[in-house]
C-alpha cells in the first residue's frame, strides 16, 4: 500500500495523510460500508481503521471539474494534524483563510440565524485556531489525530435495519430528519433505540433531493457521528441529513464545537 500511495502521491502532487490524499481530504472522509469493524491500530477517520468492503458516495467519483467545485465550495472545515508529541500543524495546502471564506458563504447560504435573528449557535464560527495545550483523559493513539471546529448536533435513533446497520434519526420534534450508516454495528451495544448520540457536520451535499424539505441543491449535509472517549473521539458511523434539522437539534446544538478526531 505504501507503493501505491507513493506513486499515486506524485501522480497527483499532494502528500498522503494516514492513506488519504491531502488535495482530496474531505472527500476521502466520506466512506462507508456494510458492518465494518474496527482496526484499532489505525485512525477511525480513515478507511485503514476498519475491516470490510469500503465504498465511498456515488458522487464522488465525478469528473474532476465538478469535483473541485465541490471542494471549494460545499466544504469549511480547515484540518489540522496532532502528533502523538502535541504538535499542531495545518494539514491543507489551502491557505486557511480561503476557507473562512467559504465558511462565511456556507453561513449566508444556509441561512444559519432563528426567526428572531439570533444565532442558534453559541460560539462564533469565525473560531477555527486549534487547541494547543489540551489535556486528554486517557493516552493518545500513536498514530496523528484530526483537529478541527465545526457544527456539533444532536439526534436519536428511532430505527434502525439490523441486517444492513442503517439508522433513521429524528429531532426534537420527533420527525426522521436523516440516516445513518452505523460503523462495528455488531461488535459492541453502542447503539440504542431511543438514545441520543452526537452527529458533526463534514460538508454539504453534491446536490441531493431531500424528501423533508422538498428542496434540490445542497439540501442535505454529510455527518459523521462521533463516540467521546477520555477527551477525543472516534467516528462510529456516517449519514446524511436534512438541511432544516439543523435548527431542530436536540440540546446542546447546534454548536461551533472543537473536535479532536482519533
Amino acid at each position: 500500500m505504501l507503493g501505491i500511495m507513493r506513486r499515486l502521491s506524485y501522480r497527483m502532487d499532494c502528500t498522503f495523510f494516514q492513506g488519504i490524499p491531502v488535495a482530496t481530504f474531505d472527500i476521502f472522509l466520506l466512506f462507508h460500508g456494510s458492518m465494518l469493524k474496527r482496526r484499532k491500530i489505525f485512525p477511525s477517520y480513515s478507511w485503514a481503521g476498519w475491516i470490510g468492503q469500503i465504498t465511498y458516495h456515488e458522487r464522488t467519483t465525478i469528473q474532476s471539474g465538478a469535483t473541485n467545485f465541490w471542494l471549494r465550495r460545499r466544504t469549511w472545515i480547515v484540518w489540522y494534524e496532532r502528533t502523538p508529541a502535541g504538535e499542531v500543524n495545518l494539514l491543507s495546502d489551502l491557505v486557511e483563510k480561503e476557507a473562512l471564506a467559504e465558511l462565511s458563504e456556507f453561513q449566508v447560504d444556509h441561512d444559519m440565524s432563528s426567526s428572531d435573528g439570533a444565532r442558534p449557535l453559541n460560539t462564533s464560527t469565525f473560531q477555527a485556531e486549534p487547541v494547543k495545550g489540551a489535556q486528554f483523559e486517557r493516552s493518545v493513539p500513536d498514530y496523528a489525530m484530526l483537529q478541527f471546529w465545526t457544527i456539533a448536533v444532536f439526534y436519536r435513533i428511532d430505527s434502525f435495519d439490523v441486517m444492513e446497520g442503517i439508522a433513521n434519526l429524528s429531532d426534537k420534534s420527533g420527525k426522521r430528519c436523516g440516516t445513518l450508516r452505523m460503523d462495528s454495528f455488531e461488535e459492541d451495544d453502542y447503539f440504542n433505540l431511543g438514545s441520543i448520540y452526537e452527529f458533526i457536520l463534514l460538508a454539504r451535499s453534491y446536490g441531493d433531493y431531500c424528501n423533508q424539505c422538498q428542496r434540490h441543491e445542497g439540501s442535505l449535509f454529510y455527518i459523521m457521528i462521533i463516540e467521546w472517549c477520555g477527551g477525543f473521539a472516534e467516528r462510529r458511523g456516517l449519514g446524511e441529513l436534512c438541511h432544516t434539522a439543523i435548527e431542530t437539534s436536540l440540546q446542546p446544538g447546534p454548536i461551533w464545537k472543537h473536535i479532536f478526531l482519533a
